[in-house]
Order: structure tokens, then sequence, then C-alpha cells
């Protein structure tokens, strides 16, 4: 049997796991919001892939349609992707539930984060902000590569 100092500490410890694993664990979205928002954000990186970055937009949700003005859009990719090159190999390496925009506060929004290889830049993160809309599923607000 275990002496009462060890059991102190064998709670202490088991308490402590639980209070920083546990909000960990509670921010990661289940298989199908997670399987449902990879597919949209690929069907969006599959339009910026092959230069059609003017669909990309289009298929974007209406806040980040009114947020970046579509000139503004395609400039941005347009030198992006120049400076890093064509894709080489893309893997979704993390998704988690992230804070919704200040305007948009009772919105599910899904972070996805992509290790990917360009031409240029052999180890990148793109990152895919995503948030649910109700009559269209999940809808691309924010892109970014690091």
């Amino acid at each position: 049997m275990i002496s009462r100092k060890y059991r102190i500490h064998a709670i202490l410890i088991v308490t402590f796991l639980i209070i920083v694993i546990y909000p960990q664990y509670s921010r990661q979205p289940d298989e199908n919001k997670t399987t449902a928002s990879t597919a949209a954000a690929l069907e969006f990186l599959q339009l910026v892939d092959t230069g059609q970055i003017e669909n990309s937009w289009l298929i974007s949700a209406e806040y980040l349609r009114n947020s970046v003005p579509l000139a503004d859009w395609k400039a941005k990719l347009a030198k992006m992707r120049t400076d890093y090159g064509p894709i080489v190999e893309r893997k979704r390496t993390a998704a988690s539930f992230t804070a919704p925009a200040d305007d948009l506060p009772d919105r599910e929004v899904i972070l996805l984060t992509f290790g990917s290889k360009f031409e240029n830049q052999p180890d990148a993160a793109e990152s895919v902000t995503l948030l649910l809309v109700a009559d269209s599923g999940w809808r691309v607000v924010g892109y970014f590569i690091k």
C-alpha cells in the first residue's frame, strides 16, 4: 500500500496533469469537423496551387471577401507564391478550434496547419483558418505561410 505522504503527491500530480492536458484535448475538433474542414481547405489550396487565385477568393467565406478586396488578395497571393515557388508536398499536421473574430463571437472556427514543402522553401508551414457557415459548410477566412 502507498503511504499517505506519497498518495498526496500522486493526487497532486494527477490533478496537475488534468489541469494541463484537458484544455488542450478539449480544443481538438471531432473527426467529422476535422475531415470536413480539411476537405474545404484542400479544395481552396488546390485553387491557389493552380493559380486560380480569384476562384480561391470566390469560394472563401463572405467574412474574408468583405475584409480583403479581390485586387489585394490577388496581389498578396501572387507575390507569396512567386516567393515560395510551386508546392512540392503538403501534409496536415494539426487541427484545433481557435478563437473567433470579435465580430463573429458565436461561430465555430478551426485552424488547420500543414507542413509544406515549396520549391523555394522546403520547410514551411501553411495555416488555413476556416469558419463554419450555416448554409455552405466550412469556408476559408484566413491563409498564411510561415
